[in-house]
């Protein structure tokens, strides 16, 4: 399991940011993490990556201490700052080719990789002309082809329109579904209603977790926590608002679309 234990960070000089996490993501999980802006989301992604050493507690991967060379990969939400390679293979093979490892392995990892995320056959394709879930889609091979564990994901659909993120989300799932340990970070409640697990942060504390549709069901989401419930679940409050009464429990867009269909509608 990737943990975070009483974990606590300040940066220097400046007002303490993380107050005694406690998180726990396990494999083939695929936790969703929200929380309004300045809870200290990017900053616990970024410990739990090894890149910044907690001020007191610790980040675990199966009780050792995580480090920037533990099997734990990084994917922030702007695709082209990512990018380092002029083509999708040379960008993909860049971690292992700094590994030195062997030209022939490194190929067929790289095939590996792309094909994991939807994007088999990409490796002569030019990196500048992808669309951005390509990109982001690219950005995920590259740390797929370092076989990590566990992936920590910054707001991987936050710059992309919907299609392209539909397109990352699916590709999200699939690693999740290989095994793969995932926590997302998002503003987007309708992606972690898809999660395995949504855990909430606010003020540098995990105040909430558990089942989706039991945790974003909860008043505080909206009330104290200050986030915007999913776009169907809005939209059933209104339409209740204006007398249309739907099912309870809808979630997502399918789920609005169906009770919309079974609607008996006057002639």
């Amino acid at each position: 399991m990737l943990q975070a234990v009483n974990l606590w960070f300040t940066y220097p000089g400046a007002e303490q940011v993380l107050a005694g996490v406690n998180l726990t993501l396990r494999p083939g999980e695929l936790l969703a993490l929200v929380g309004p802006n300045g809870a200290g989301k990017s900053t616990l992604a970024r410990c739990l990556a090894g890149l910044l050493p907690p001020t007191s507690g610790n980040v675990l991967l199966d009780d050792l201490p995580v480090t920037k060379d533990s099997p734990v990969g990084l994917l922030f939400s702007d695709p082209d700052s990512q990018m380092v390679a002029p083509t999708v293979a040379e960008d993909v093979a860049f971690g292992p080719e700094n590994l030195q490892l062997p030209p022939e392995g490194i190929r067929m990892a790289v095939a590996r990789a792309l094909a994991a995320v939807g994007l088999a056959g990409y490796e002569p394709r030019v990196v500048a002309e992808l669309s951005g879930g390509e990109k982001q889609r690219v950005g995920l091979a590259g740390l797929m082809v370092l076989k990590p564990r566990y992936l920590v994901l910054d707001e991987p659909t936050g710059m992309l329109d919907p299609a392209n993120a539909a397109q990352v989300q699916e590709a999200i799932r699939g690693l999740a579904a290989g095994g793969v340990g995932i926590l997302v970070i998002t503003h987007d409640l309708g992606m972690a209603v898809q999660a395995d697990t949504v855990a909430v942060i606010y003020d540098g504390r995990v105040v909430a977790s558990g089942p989706p549709r039991k945790v974003l069901a909860r008043p505080e989401i909206e009330i104290i926590w200050g986030l915007e419930g999913p776009l169907p679940v809005r939209l059933v409050r209104r339409l209740f608002e204006l007398g249309v009464r739907l099912p309870p429990g809808i979630w997502t867009e399918e789920e609005l679309v169906e009770a919309l269909c079974a609607l008996r509608w006057p002639a």
